[in-house]
Protein backbone atom coordinates (compact mmCIF):
# COMPACT_ATOMS: atom_id res chain seq x y z
CA UNK A 1 0.00 0.00 0.00
CA UNK A 2 2.99 2.41 0.86
CA UNK A 3 4.17 2.42 -2.97
CA UNK A 4 1.17 3.30 -4.07
CA UNK A 5 0.41 5.93 -1.82
CA UNK A 6 3.93 7.07 -2.81
CA UNK A 7 2.91 6.72 -6.74
CA UNK A 8 0.10 8.90 -6.30
CA UNK A 9 1.56 11.61 -4.90
CA UNK A 10 2.54 12.98 -8.32
CA UNK A 11 -0.66 12.47 -10.24
CA UNK A 12 -2.31 13.97 -7.27
CA UNK A 13 -0.59 17.38 -8.09
CA UNK A 14 -1.03 16.97 -11.28
CA UNK A 15 -5.07 16.56 -10.39
CA UNK A 16 -4.46 20.13 -7.85
CA UNK A 17 -3.07 21.86 -10.92
CA UNK A 18 -5.93 21.09 -13.34
CA UNK A 19 -8.41 22.07 -10.75
CA UNK A 20 -6.91 25.25 -9.72
CA UNK A 21 -6.44 26.29 -13.85
CA UNK A 22 -9.85 25.29 -14.28
CA UNK A 23 -11.49 26.12 -11.32
CA UNK A 24 -13.14 23.30 -11.55
CA UNK A 25 -13.64 19.56 -10.04
CA UNK A 26 -13.05 17.08 -12.66
CA UNK A 27 -15.35 14.31 -12.26
CA UNK A 28 -18.50 16.18 -9.85
CA UNK A 29 -21.00 13.25 -10.30
CA UNK A 30 -17.95 10.69 -9.41
CA UNK A 31 -17.33 10.15 -5.34
CA UNK A 32 -14.55 10.62 -3.84
CA UNK A 33 -13.63 6.82 -3.56
CA UNK A 34 -14.28 6.22 -6.91
CA UNK A 35 -12.19 8.76 -8.36
CA UNK A 36 -9.17 7.80 -6.38
CA UNK A 37 -9.84 4.30 -7.20
CA UNK A 38 -9.97 5.36 -11.05
CA UNK A 39 -7.28 7.53 -11.08
CA UNK A 40 -4.97 4.66 -9.60
CA UNK A 41 -6.11 1.28 -10.86
CA UNK A 42 -7.88 2.62 -14.32
CA UNK A 43 -5.17 5.75 -15.62
CA UNK A 44 -8.34 8.02 -15.27
CA UNK A 45 -6.97 11.66 -15.89
CA UNK A 46 -9.21 14.59 -16.80
CA UNK A 47 -8.72 16.32 -20.09
CA UNK A 48 -6.25 19.20 -20.27
CA UNK A 49 -8.38 22.38 -22.20
CA UNK A 50 -6.69 23.32 -25.65
CA UNK A 51 -6.06 26.93 -24.28
CA UNK A 52 -4.23 26.11 -20.63
CA UNK A 53 -0.67 26.79 -21.56
CA UNK A 54 1.73 24.28 -22.61
CA UNK A 55 4.33 24.33 -19.67
CA UNK A 56 1.74 23.77 -17.48
CA UNK A 57 0.08 21.25 -19.80
CA UNK A 58 3.19 19.36 -19.62
CA UNK A 59 3.85 19.24 -15.85
CA UNK A 60 0.47 17.73 -15.66
CA UNK A 61 1.01 15.39 -18.03
CA UNK A 62 4.62 14.34 -16.13
CA UNK A 63 2.81 14.10 -13.08
CA UNK A 64 -0.09 11.70 -14.77
CA UNK A 65 2.76 9.63 -16.41
CA UNK A 66 1.63 5.85 -16.02
CA UNK A 67 5.72 5.47 -15.31
CA UNK A 68 6.09 6.30 -11.84
CA UNK A 69 9.87 6.47 -12.17
CA UNK A 70 9.18 9.50 -14.89
CA UNK A 71 6.48 10.74 -12.75
CA UNK A 72 8.51 11.42 -9.87
CA UNK A 73 12.08 12.48 -11.51
CA UNK A 74 10.76 14.88 -13.65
Amino acid sequence: VTGVQTCALPICFGICLWEIYCCDMPYPDLSFADVSSAVVRQNLRPEIPRCCPSSLANIMRKCWDANAETSRNG
